[in-house]
């Protein structure tokens, strides 16, 4: 009965594999296609169209990063002045996919510096290498907040401006004192954009006058009141600043800036609730373009601002989307990673299908058999595969369900353990009163045997043997009940104590919690668990992190934040040890957490 069930399971999984496979081989076909077309584009033709496509409302960066990638490596070894150019602008290009697109500044920065390598003695493009270089930094230093980032990225303004001016490129001359006027201003150091601005203007004045144009020069004139403590007056500067940049979405940064500027005034001017309104206008912008480094600021921004009109519920909202958005564009990075690596594979066989194209019959006969024989052995296992996994899935639930009935009773003997605390300090405290009156009883009739028999001494004329002070103060340790009582003192610690989820807490700072000392804390730990102190800890932090789990509020947390809110400093120290307490990892822990949760409510 249960094979007649599992064939017509086979049979469906082995038609839905085909038809996947079917259409996943149609899909990369056409993308072959299409790709030995731009093979056989003019690399000027391919730097226009990769820019299209990462310029567009709907942004392409993968086709952006083919176009690009072609280019590169057709050019790679050029000589002539005219490709070494055209590679510049293809490497450049790959910085932009890189860094805007894919957040992968160490790829970003290798291009830069690949760009930087061809551009040598080409004049006209070394500046832009500059201004991209600055970019990348000041990027960087606002997410990271390291001044010292910003430092290089003025260096490198700077030097885009002064190479600017000198070939006439106004366009990156404008663009380098626009970012040196916001990162200077972010230094505190508007003074060296004032003395330099004489010689923006001095490279600008052969210019043709745009929109960017005024719009730097507006920009200037905003901060500059600012500086001179007139940030009303600036208020305006910023309105007309954004009243002449369009809604085109090359103008799409200029208004994001705009928004941002009229922010920064208003908070000069101490008028913060202006200045919520014109960053939610930058906000809005800045979800509806997905600009990610935009919402980074924008969140950063509305924080302090929430905080300064006392709204802190809004501020720790606008605080936690920050906290949570630095931590996603982390996890991006990665999941980015691995789609760079598959997209850059497709690309990497669709050369090997151009250079075998004479012989494509033959390898799609073989690629088809293949393919028959994978969906056999596929379908065949399938099954078996489904059923292994149930039968896992049903044994995880098993020892989640068990190690929840562990800390229920954990949790349950806490609460007798504090009620039996208190009683027995009670009959302590009356025990050692008892044994104190006896010692003094016994104290007494030993000191009257002692004068008795020295009056009978004297008279007989003998002297008094004297007491040996070694054998009196002679040290003994710890005795069993010593250790006893330690150790139910580091239980009620480690039991109530936050302390004990910070990632500072040691064994010293234990010793004094129980008013005793490392050694003997050390010792008794050691004794009464069989472990050291890592792990007698890092049990209690475990079943923490379970209850917390289990609670539910902790959901918005990555497994690295909750690791670290118990006092893990390595994720790979908490998994570990999570593994070993649990028999479960943190992620299906997790999640049958939220299945019985779901299934309660």
């Amino acid at each position: 009965m249960r094979n007649n069930r599992i064939k017509p399971f086979c049979m469906s999984i082995i038609l839905i594999w085909t038809l996947v496979l079917s259409f996943v081989s149609e899909r990369v076909k056409a993308q072959t296609e299409v790709y030995m077309h731009w093979q056989n584009m003019p690399s000027r033709q391919l730097i226009d169209k990769g820019n299209g496509y990462f310029f567009a409302q709907r942004q392409k960066p993968d086709s952006s990063l083919v176009c690009f990638s072609i280019v590169a490596n057709r050019l790679s070894k050029a000589k002539d002045r005219a490709e070494r150019r055209e590679l510049c602008e293809a490497y450049m290009g790959l910085w932009m996919v890189y860094f805007f697109s894919y957040f992968d500044y160490s790829k970003s920065f290798d291009y830069l510096e690949k760009s930087k390598q061809a551009a040598e003695g080409i004049d006209d493009i070394l500046p832009r290498v500059y201004l991209n270089y600055g970019n990348m930094y000041q990027t960087m230093a606002a997410q990271w907040k390291d001044d010292n980032l910003n430092r290089k990225a003025v260096d490198n303004f700077r030097k885009a401006l002064q190479n600017a001016g000198k070939v006439k490129m106004y366009e990156v001359a404008n663009l380098a004192f626009a970012n040196l006027i916001a990162v200077e201003w972010t230094l505190g150091n508007f003074d060296n954009v004032v003395r330099l601005q004489d010689e923006y203007l001095r490279y600008m004045s052969r210019s043709k006058k745009n929109v960017e144009f005024e719009y730097t020069e507006l920009l200037y004139q905003g901060y500059f009141l600012i500086y001179k403590k007139r940030p009303r007056e600036a208020v305006a500067i910023f309105t007309r600043q954004l009243s002449i940049v369009s809604k085109r979405v090359e103008h799409l940064r200029l208004r994001f800036n705009a928004y941002e500027n009229i922010s920064v005034a208003h908070a000069a001017a101490g008028d913060y609730t202006s200045a919520i309104r014109s960053m939610i206008k930058a906000e809005v912008l800045a979800n509806q373009y997905n600009m990610k480094d935009g919402k980074l600021e924008v969140y950063q921004l509305l924080q302090q601002y929430y905080a300064k009109t006392g709204d802190h519920k809004s501020s720790d909202d606008y605080r936690r989307k920050y906290f949570m958005l630095k931590d996603s564009l982390q996890n991006y990075q990665q999941v980015m990673g691995v789609s760079e690596l598959e997209f850059l594979g497709r690309i990497e066989k669709a050369n090997k299908q151009i250079e075998d194209m004479r012989r494509r019959q033959r390898v799609g006969l073989i690629v088809f058999v293949v393919v028959l024989c994978v969906v056999g052995v596929v379908g065949s296992l399938l099954a078996v595969v489904y059923r292994k996994n149930r039968e896992l899935n049903q044994a995880n639930r098993v020892l989640f369900k068990k190690n929840n009935e562990i800390q229920d009773a954990e949790d349950e003997l806490r609460k007798l353990h504090k009620k039996e605390i208190s009683g027995l300090m009670a009959a302590k405290a009356d025990a050692e009163k008892a044994a104190a009156d006896a010692r003094t009883e016994a104290a007494r009739i030993a000191y009257e045997s002692i004068t008795a028999q020295q009056d009978k001494d004297v008279s007989a004329g003998s002297t008094v043997p004297s007491v040996s002070a070694n054998a009196k103060y002679k040290n003994s340790g710890l005795s069993e009940d010593d250790k006893n009582a330690l150790m139910s003192a580091i239980v009620e610690v480690m039991t109530d104590s936050d302390e004990v989820y910070s990632s500072d807490f040691s064994v010293a700072r234990l010793a004094e919690l129980v008013d005793s000392n490392y050694k003997y804390v050390s010792q008794v730990v050691n004794e009464k668990t069989g472990g050291n102190f890592s792990a007698f800890i890092n049990d209690y932090r475990i079943k923490e992190a379970c209850r917390r789990i289990n609670s539910g509020a902790y959901d918005n947390l990555t497994i690295e934040a909750l690791s670290n809110s118990v006092g893990f400093r390595s994720r790979m120290s908490f998994f570990t040890s999570f593994k070993h307490n649990t028999g479960l990892s943190p992620s299906e822990y997790i999640r049958l957490s939220k299945e019985k949760r779901r299934a309660q409510s």
